[in-house]
């Protein structure tokens, strides 16, 4: 099973292993739609309350700011309990991905260590927790806060609509450049983690014979290395991050800033209101700030990313069958007729032949002093 090649793969798959991450995306979805609106009636009576300070002398704005109130409340309402209900729903999913892993790891068939396994069923299945829990809503403003903000400018003021269209459809080529670099340093990171954790183990377990052999201090100088390789993949990870903290807010600003003055001349040639105006300057940074905040935590989130793409290649492993014979398809009986083990070095394993009768589905004792051959019978 290949990696996923975006959120929208990632969490559809997810789901299959684990229903609940289905109930948290709708829940972020519809409670950043909300959200959003409300974001939206806040800039309408900011906008109406400060145009009308100048151009409605003498008229109260009391009506604007109880709407402005209204308005905050319901988007702090829909944010906040927004992102309780999606955590409350991402718990569950540690769980149920552990239980996987461990049903998977305890058939037998698969030839991965069980370094990795504990690895994956620790920090690997927290990373995807935090991803569904935090990320997903984040991804849910990404991408339903600009198309209404945008649609909100067309009916407003077309002109600032059509700078910020512009700027929106460059601004996900450095998104996908820059995301494509972060995405195989923390895939880099991953395994190097994934390699530290599995050769700790081998050491771990081979200890006393690397101390009798003398190779101790070998295996010490090698993880020491595997431990600066690791650090190295993580500072390269963090450059890569605030390359693109950097270049997303210049991007933002100039946007803002090309917004701001073609407003101003405008203005001043009378070709738009000035609550339209004071509306268009208010919501176009409200474009850039979720695709900010997700490109942020994409980073924060790639090796939720990179883990979940481990767990699920291997819960949607298909297995092969490793022998070519055919099991009965019933029980079938057992009978003991003068059973006898005869061991050279321990002559007298068993006092008497054994002799016994064994049923499909019985249940059955054998009690004895130790050495006596309870393990060999069975």
């Amino acid at each position: 099973m290949s990696a996923p090649r975006g959120p929208g793969e990632l969490l559809r798959r997810l789901s299959r292993v684990a229903p609940v991450v289905r109930g948290a995306t709708a829940g972020a979805v519809l409670s950043r739609g909300l959200a959003t609106l409300a974001l939206l009636a806040q800039a309408i009576f900011i906008a109406r309350a400060l145009g009308g300070a100048f151009t409605r002398a003498g008229l109260s704005i009391g009506a604007d700011l109880a709407g402005l109130l209204i308005a905050t409340l319901v988007r702090s309402l829909a944010v906040s309990g927004g992102d309780v209900f999606v955590a409350t729903l991402a718990r569950p999913l540690r769980r149920q991905l552990r239980r996987a892993l461990l049903a998977r790891r305890l058939a037998g068939s698969s030839a991965d260590g069980v370094e990795r396994y504990s690895l994956l069923a620790t920090d690997g299945v927290a990373a995807i927790e935090n991803y569904v829990a935090t990320i997903v809503p984040s991804l849910a403003t990404a991408v339903i806060a600009p198309i209404l903000v945008v649609a909100s400018l067309v009916l407003e003021d077309p002109w600032s609509a059509l700078i910020v269209v512009v700027s929106v459809i460059v601004l996900p080529l450095f998104m996908i450049l820059l995301g494509l670099a972060a995405r195989d340093s923390m895939n880099e990171r991953l395994d190097s983690q994934t390699r530290l954790a599995g050769y700790f183990g081998d050491v771990a377990r081979g200890l006393a014979s690397l101390r009798a052999l003398g190779r101790s201090h070998a295996a010490l100088d090698t993880l020491a290395e595997a431990e600066l390789f690791y650090r190295t993949a993580t500072l390269e990870t963090l450059r890569v991050a605030f390359l693109s903290g950097f270049a997303l807010e210049l991007l933002a600003s100039l946007a803002t800033a090309l917004v701001a003055l073609v407003l101003g001349l405008r203005l001043v040639g009378g070709h738009v209101s000035l609550t339209n105006a004071f509306f268009a300057l208010i919501v176009t940074p409200e474009v850039f700030s979720p695709l900010r905040q997700a490109s942020a935590q994409f980073h924060a989130s790639s090796l939720g990313v990179a883990a979940a793409g481990e767990v699920l290649e291997i819960l949607e492993r298909v297995e092969e069958p490793t022998g070519d014979a055919v099991l009965p398809e019933g029980g079938f009986d057992v009978d003991l007729a003068d059973v006898v083990v005869g061991v050279t070095s321990r002559p007298g394993t068993w006092s008497e032949p054994l002799r016994g009768h064994l049923t499909p589905g019985a249940m059955l004792v054998v009690t004895g002093p130790s050495g006596v051959g309870k393990s060999t019978l069975l």
